[in-house]
């Protein structure tokens, strides 16, 4: 079973609300990203230098003018910051298309440096305004969590930001034979840096932290373990018999039947296609979906390469210039499932842009997104091959909940560690422990992960993505009841999709947010019956 890396990219750190600024933000041009082949990646130092100077203009503003010059000064300056925001997304994107080609590594590696610097000279001048006599007018409105970004963050946490991105880039120049050892090497080096983050911010350790202000998750080491005790006790037993029958069902059908599963399964988009199923999906709805899951290709907002020096992943950014959202589509992720999985994220930025969401709940936009494509496709196909193709997506998403809540048990495990006991060895053993609780050393490495392997597979996800694969986890469990219900009423379940979407409340948690537009949340014992009625 192909085992999907998929990034949901987002601006690095928190970019702090703008509410405060709001009636004076309209900075957005709706103009091509693209300069012919090219993204149009245009910063320079004198950007950089510029946008310092209309920060230090904003601030002074603030403390010694009026209101409305001190309103249109930070109007001034956003407009510059959000292009550096933009420009680095664009360089992330270029980079990710072709990790060899020294051009782009520069160029990603200072967009990431300029945008870094000004994010910690913007906080920098919102501590001082916020030790000032302006404190309490500039700051109606926010939250002490809003506020607690100002106080901690500094030029220490933006260095120690700026070296673990440099030090993912010795990641990825690892060679096969470097990568078990090497890779975890560099991660100790990471580790000790983001403990030092963590602990600037108040926190015991960075998995507490992340928690908290990287992901948004509203629950804490007591639901977590509620969460993963369900996926043991309910999961687990019946994963067998879903991964057996994926495996009859693909035995069963003939050559031509499989190419058809494949073909859906594994092979590349291609807009030309006589048989196009993201046109035929996306064609069945109507409204704000289908104007949504249509906008990133009518518009060429992606990216989608085949360069075998390219990452090998899918993700969305957003370009707060443009004021839309942005695909990335690496090799052999560009499958209709991928397509669609990232377009629900395409869709939900259309709606939410700058809103720092519940990365759970972010990831619930796309994962619903591709169930409600396996429940449209039960139109497209005979009882046969869409019997097929059930089992087999089912089979990858409860891969996916087993995935994460492993690669987040491990993690958190990890974390609680110096980070010079960190070595090969032990995030082994560490594997080896939690790997008990899901079914046993032998059927996690070689059933749950397939060819890669758990061990391999740990060394490959968390180091690039830290602390995020719970979100996979708790998601893919929400979205396997939604495609139960979907199957019984889809045109309550498209409902139920598009209000998730578009009214949720910015403000919401993961579990509001679900429970307002009538999803099952992986924390109740509902949710595994209907999940359970899959392997029957």
């Amino acid at each position: 079973m192909k085992k999907r890396i998929r990034i949901f990219a987002t601006v690095i750190a928190l970019i702090l609300s703008v509410s405060v600024f709001s009636s004076c933000i309209n900075i957005f041009i709706p103009v091509s990203m693209w300069d012919g082949e090219q993204l149009k990646f245009t910063l320079t130092a004198s950007d950089v230098s510029e946008a310092e100077t209309l920060l230090s203009e904003a601030k002074s503003a603030t403390l010694n003018g009026s209101a409305l010059s001190s309103n249109q000064k930070w109007n001034d300056f956003l407009y510059s910051y959000y292009n550096i925001v933009t420009q680095y997304n664009m360089a992330t994107v270029s980079y990710y298309g072709d990790l060899k080609n020294e051009g782009y590594k520069s160029n990603y590696l200072f967009a990431n440096s300029a945008y870094l610097d000004l994010y910690a000279k913007y906080l920098s001048a919102l501590k001082e305004i916020y030790n000032s006599s302006k404190r309490d007018s500039f700051f109606s409105g926010w939250t002490e969590e809003d506020l607690s970004i100002i106080l901690y963050y500094d030029d220490e946490v933006s260095a120690l930001e700026e070296e673990n991105d440099l030090l993912l880039t010795e990641y990825d120049s690892l060679t096969e034979e470097e990568f078990y050892d090497g890779s975890i090497e560099i991660y100790q080096q990471m580790l000790k840096n983001y403990d030092k983050i963590a602990d600037k911010f108040g926190y015991d350790n960075y998995y507490d932290y992340a928690t908290k202000e990287v992901y948004g998750r509203e629950y804490g080491e007591v639901e977590r373990s509620i969460y993963r005790n369900k996926v043991a006790q309910n999961v687990v037993p019946i994963s067998q018999n879903l991964f057996m029958k994926q495996g009859e069902e693909i035995l069963g059908l003939t050559t031509a039947e499989l190419g058809v599963i494949n073909a859906i399964i594994y092979e590349d988009y291609d807009a030309e296609k006589t048989l196009n199923y993201y046109d035929r999906y996306v064609s069945s709805y109507t409204g704000s979906t289908k104007e949504a899951l249509s906008h990133a290709f009518a518009n060429k907002n992606f990216y989608m390469t085949d360069n075998p020096d390219a990452q090998g992943t899918a993700f969305t950014v957003y370009m707060p210039t443009y004021n839309e959202p942005f695909c990335f589509f690496g090799p052999n992720y560009q499958d209709v499932f991928t397509v669609i999985h990232e377009l629900g994220h395409y869709y939900a930025y259309l709606y939410s842009g700058l809103e720092n969401l519940p990365m759970d709940l972010n990831e619930v936009h796309s994962q619903a997104n591709e169930m409600l494509l396996l429940e449209y496709l039960n139109t497209e196909l005979d009882e046969k091959l869409y019997g097929a193709l059930e089992s087999s997506v089912i089979a990858e998403t409860v891969s996916t909940v087993l995935v994460g809540a492993i690669v987040d048990s491990v993690e958190e495990k990890v974390y609680d560690l110096p980070p010079d006991q960190i070595t090969s060895q032990k995030i082994d053993e560490i594997i080896d422990e939690v790997c008990s609780r899901f079914g046993g050393k032998e059927y996690v490495n070689n059933t749950v992960f397939g060819n890669v392997g758990v061990y391999k597979y740990f060394r490959m996800t968390a180091i690039r993505q830290p602390i995020y694969y719970l979100s996979y986890s708790t998601s893919a469990t929400t979205v396997l009841a939604f495609y139960v219900e979907a199957k019984e009423n889809s045109a309550s379940a498209r409902e139920k999709y598009r209000k998730l979407i578009e009214e949720s409340n910015v403000d919401a948690t993961f579990s509001e947010a679900l429970q307002t537009a009538g999803f099952k949340t992986p924390f109740e014992d509902s949710t595994y019956t209907l999940i359970e009625s899959l392997a029957r």
